[in-house]
């Protein structure tokens, strides 16, 4: 199985382009579990740079709305876009995941 963080930080790359770079500055990632779901909350502080930043974030901001990012093994279930302040070279938004096990529901 994948690590998810890292499948979200590519997926996240991916979707940014070509409009701008997108590179982590902090990542942190806790274990998250329900009655019947085993996932991962993770918190991205990102720096958009390139020829068309507020693009990269309209992209970012879609994507947290249809949650459609593939992450392999496993399932995006909530994305949230904070903010944006403005850097030397471009723009620091923080990224909100909860990404969970594909097949992770317990039998009941």
């Amino acid at each position: 199985m994948t690590d998810p963080a890292k499948a979200l930080l590519a997926a996240l790359r991916s979707r940014c382009r070509p409009n701008a770079r997108l590179h982590a500055m902090r990542s942190d990632t806790t274990p998250w579990r329900s009655l019947l779901f085993d996932g991962e909350r993770h918190i991205l502080d990102v720096v958009l740079e390139g020829p068309d930043v507020e693009g990269a974030l309209r992209d970012l901001r879609h994507a947290s709305i249809e949650a459609d990012l593939r992450l392999p093994g496993h399932l995006l279930v909530e994305l949230s876009v904070d903010g944006g302040e403005p850097q030397a070279a471009g723009q620091m938004v923080r990224l909100r995941a909860l990404t969970l096990e594909a097949g992770s529901a317990l039998s009941a």
